[in-house]
């Protein structure tokens, strides 16, 4: 007869022992997922973006730029997670990088589409009236 695991026994167990926690669901990341799409305009600006900081010669630059492709990429699993821009209620964005070299993705976030729009990598020292103006453009 099995006795009742106390707390110890359950701290003193090998990770081995344990057994893999996940989810219940294997189709519930599959839900959670919103496709990211990016704009052309949004795609103009990543090629004006790599030129700018010459990534083609510079590894260090290339590593900068495919981290800001990675993080774009990564708003599909938690699109919620970048604030709202506080004049545009529309539109979110997400800070990529450090002092003084920290850029800005503008983006929405197509709750019934279940999809990310990237619409916008504006340059550094851009005006915020950009911003503005790109959220009235909303297709939803």
């Amino acid at each position: 007869m099995l006795g009742k695991a106390s707390g110890k026994d359950w701290r003193t167990l090998g990770r081995e022992e344990v057994g893999q926690r996940g989810n219940s669901s294997p189709t519930l990341k599959a839900r959670m997922t919103y496709p990211v799409n990016i704009t052309q305009r949004a795609q103009q600006d990543l090629a004006d973006l790599y030129d700018r900081i010459h990534a083609e010669s510079s590894p260090a630059a290339r590593r900068w730029y495919q981290g800001l492709k990675a993080a774009i990429l990564s708003l599909e699993q938690q699109p919620n997670r970048c604030p709202v821009i506080r004049k545009q209620q529309k539109l979110r964005h997400l800070l990529h990088g450090e002092k003084p070299n920290v850029y800005r993705v503008l983006y929405r976030l197509l709750e019934r589409r279940k999809q990310v729009e990237i619409v916008h990598i504006p340059a550094r020292g851009a005006t915020r009236s950009k911003a503005t103006r790109l959220a009235r453009r909303t297709p939803e």
